[in-house]
């Protein structure tokens, strides 16, 4: 999990059969998941890592055994919400 300095949003991993990465929006008191990265072809792999480079204007992540079982890795341009 990473949170977005700026934002308050949190980005965790999620495994299982998903594999994707969702962000935690802030809505009153409580939190809304949203799908935000889908990883399509990465059966058996896992998410890893999610963290935002210092001025949080990147986002990189991990798939842990890819698509062929090598480590992948990713950078997600923002801008984020709230930025």
């Amino acid at each position: 999990m990473t949170v977005h300095e700026r934002t308050g949003d949190g980005f965790v991993a999620e495994d299982a059969d998903d594999i994707q990465l969702v962000q935690l929006v802030p809505s009153g008191q409580q939190w809304t998941v949203v799908p935000f990265l889908q990883f399509a072809g990465h059966d058996g792999s896992e998410v890893t890592g999610p963290v935002f480079s210092p001025d949080g204007s990147r986002l990189y992540v991990s798939s842990q055994r890819g698509t062929d079982g090598a480590r992948m890795s990713f950078e997600v341009t923002g801008p984020f919400a709230g930025t």
